[in-house]
């Protein structure tokens, strides 16, 4: 599931360029009431931040961080951010064994290839990588 390819993580990137002309227009900042994030820690917020945040916490049951994996376009910005990171788990000696990508809860390992945009860079890859503990 990577970057500009993927239909979902499409939404979100559309959704990241939609934000910023709006901004950039009509020098007017929306949405950002209605991050399930924000009823969540401020216990309140309106009917439809809830029902998000309802529908956030039970999707994550079964879809690891689906909030910022598919529509959060402060994860899209930071996903094209890290497209220019020097910052490398999986090193050069990778034998593409696919260990690491059972690790990653993310889903950002293809045959030891890290999608940078989707990687959050938790480190457990190389954790669990048999050539980096040599």
């Amino acid at each position: 599931m990577g970057g500009f390819l993927c239909p979902i993580s499409s939404v979100q990137n559309i959704f990241l360029i939609y934000l910023v002309l709006r901004v950039l227009i009509t020098n007017e900042v929306i949405l950002s009431g209605y991050t399930p994030f924000n009823s969540l820690f401020s216990f309140g917020g309106n009917t439809l931040s809830i029902v998000l945040t309802i529908i956030f916490a039970l999707t994550s049951i079964f879809i690891y961080r689906p909030f910022c994996k598919y529509l959060c376009p402060l994860g899209a910005w930071l996903g094209l951010c890290s497209i220019f990171s020097r910052n490398n788990l999986i090193t050069e000696k990778c034998v593409s064994c696919d260990l690491c990508k059972k690790d990653c809860d993310i889903e950002a390992i293809s045959k030891g290839v890290i999608n940078k945009k989707e990687c959050i860079m938790c480190g457990k890859c190389s954790d669990n990588c048999k050539i980096l503990k040599r």
